[in-house]
């Protein structure tokens, strides 16, 4: 094949990759029924939850149902603390009346970021303020690269006596 019959191979092999991985990244979240809130929240409502398991570095909730088949359920919570809002009472009843079986909760923290993240907005504002700089001096002839080091004020010719004489008679006449 000559190159300009292949030309069209590379965009055609590059297009149906993305079009590949755009349906697997959109296929991995219909895996799972979707759960509603409010279903959660009933299932607390009528006592079913045997144990619960909250990350709240993620916000994913993983339950224990009281039911034969000991269902789990994991459900992406929205709000953490609209969650906790909710089903604290809940909680706090049910362990009220079955205090022989109360409701099991685990909370796990949330990682705690290293000190580095927290430095990159300051890094990335004095990086730029840096560049703008930089662009503003170059541009205005300022700076080590600018108006001294291209003057060639070292290399101009010492003028005497006698060629400031030549200098200023020739000024004369070519006026």
């Amino acid at each position: 094949m000559s190159p300009k019959k292949r030309n069209w191979i590379v965009p055609l092999v590059l297009i149906a990759l993305f079009f590949y991985m755009a349906v697997r990244i959109f296929s991995l979240n219909s895996a799972q029924p979707k759960v509603e809130y409010r279903t959660i929240i009933d299932y607390f409502k009528n006592q079913q939850v045997a144990e619960y398991e909250l990350d709240f570095g993620t916000g994913e909730l993983t339950m224990l149902l009281n039911d034969e088949k000991k269902t789990t359920i994991t459900y992406a919570v929205p709000n953490l603390s609209l969650f906790l809002q909710d089903t604290h009472d809940l909680v706090e009843q049910y362990n009220a009346e079955h205090p022989d079986a109360p409701i099991k909760q685990y909370y796990d923290a949330a990682e705690a970021m290293p000190w580095w993240i927290d430095m990159l907005p300051l890094l990335l504002t004095v990086l730029l303020m840096g560049g703008f700089w930089y662009i503003l001096m170059k541009r205005s002839g300022g700076g080590s690269s600018g108006m001294f080091a291209s003057s060639g004020s070292r290399y101009s010719r010492r003028i005497t006596p006698s060629s400031a004489v030549a200098l200023t008679s020739r000024s004369r006449f070519c006026a």
